[in-house]
């Protein structure tokens, strides 16, 4: 696959707005969004031993190799289009110092921006970035 995948928790108000928010962007369609709660983001999961009981992070895939939380966005920032590769050069701030606020706003990020009762099911457009099964 020539998509980057990137694994997301699929009821996370903010994680879909994200995935929208890039998806908007990615003209070039370079990404693929795969929801941990379905059967492929479970596949992933298991092939890449990425153990996610209470999922509070962001994946992105990249051939054989996955990143997480902090780096996970900021891979995804250096793909996209127009100026959020300005953002990259964060890479070089300590992982421990980036994964502390990914933290705090995963941790809090139901408590502030919601939670889907299930999976949205997407339509039109975004069917072709989504992979929900």
């Amino acid at each position: 696959m020539d998509k980057e995948v990137v694994l997301i928790d699929g009821v996370c108000v903010l994680c879909n707005r994200l995935a929208h928010f890039i998806i908007k962007r990615d003209k070039a369609k370079k990404f693929l969004f795969i929801p941990f709660q379905t059967r492929s983001g479970k596949k992933y999961l298991e092939e890449y031993r990425i153990s996610t009981e209470n999922p509070d992070f962001l994946i992105v895939i990249s051939g054989k190799d996955y990143f997480v939380r902090s780096t996970a966005v900021l891979k995804i920032f250096r793909k996209m289009p127009g100026f959020w590769p300005v953002f990259y050069p964060l890479i070089f701030i300590p992982r421990v110092i980036r994964d502390y606020f990914y933290k705090l706003i995963a941790r809090n990020r139901y408590n502030w921006f919601g939670k889907y009762p299930s999976c949205p099911i997407p339509a039109g457009e975004l069917k072709e970035h989504i992979l929900v099964d």
